[in-house]
């Protein structure tokens, strides 16, 4: 081994810690407690000044409206509600409708066009 010094690509890998010079300032006197110093706290706090916010006028809120009584027997629903009801529940039903839709439209444009 070498006495040189290592160089800066052998210490990459260790950190670098460098120690702050020591404070050579003594401090002030105020900054000096001891701790048989009582400490005093304020006898009154003063409260925040209140701010009122400004006034907002809304209108009233309406009454809830009643549910309406439903008298006699209810209507079956439409052919139209149950479809949309199964594709909401089943999506692919729609598609397959929608691919079917399209082949019937194709068969009856390839007879037109004849």
């Amino acid at each position: 081994m070498t006495d040189e010094p290592q160089s800066a690509s052998s210490a990459a890998g260790e950190p670098v810690t460098e120690k702050p010079p020591a404070a050579t300032e003594q401090p002030t006197a105020q900054h000096q407690t001891t701790p048989s110093d009582p400490v005093t706290l304020p006898t009154q706090i003063s409260e925040p000044a209140s701010v009122t916010p400004p006034a907002v006028t809304r209108p009233p809120i309406p009454p809830p409206v009643p549910p309406a009584v439903e008298t006699g027997p209810q209507p079956d629903p439409s052919p139209i509600d149950k479809v949309t009801a199964l594709i909401d529940q089943r999506p692919e039903v729609g598609v397959g409708g929608a691919f079917a839709g399209g082949i019937v439209f194709a068969l009856i444009l390839k007879r037109l066009g004849r």
